[in-house]
């Protein structure tokens, strides 16, 4: 038999699982619910400045070949990536070729690109050079798990 706190936090739990006004809502519901979210942040910080984000390369998932779990906290797992497959078709390629169309970039700029870091994501051939950080399953499976990772 659960202890009573036990029982008690299963019961605050179901609470706000029976109030989420999100629960049962699709993905791109959510999404478009943190947009929100974060555009409020936005108007407070300068963390969430999308032309700064504009210049890091952008990699589809099926592009990245992930390798060991670095790390894992509550909303997010850490994982090495040990190659990177570029995927000319990709939306991400296609956000990029758009962005530089007709556009002679200066060496700083090509440090930014899809190819430059696709070519350089092991040291020496051997060691991974960077990794990526990603929402658990546990919150894509849980509505109010993934506003608040």
């Amino acid at each position: 038999m659960p202890s009573s706190a036990a029982l008690k936090a299963y019961k605050e739990r179901e609470a706000v699982f029976n109030d989420d006004p999100l629960r049962g809502a699709e993905i791109p519901v959510l999404l478009d619910t943190a947009k929100e979210i974060i555009k409020k942040y936005s108007e407070r910080t300068n963390c969430f400045d999308e032309e700064r984000e504009q210049i890091f390369p952008r990699f589809e998932r099926k592009e990245l070949q992930l390798s060991r779990v670095l790390g894992r906290g509550g909303f997010c797992v850490v994982n090495e990536v040990k190659g990177i497959k570029l995927d000319s078709g990709s939306a991400a390629a296609k956000d990029e070729a758009a962005r530089n169309k007709d556009k002679e970039l200066s060496q700083y700029e090509e440090a930014f690109t899809r190819d430059f870091v696709a070519t350089r994501s092991l040291r020496e051939g051997k060691v991974a050079r960077y990794a990526i950080k990603q929402l658990s399953d546990a919150c894509h499976n849980d509505n109010h798990l993934f506003l608040k990772g």
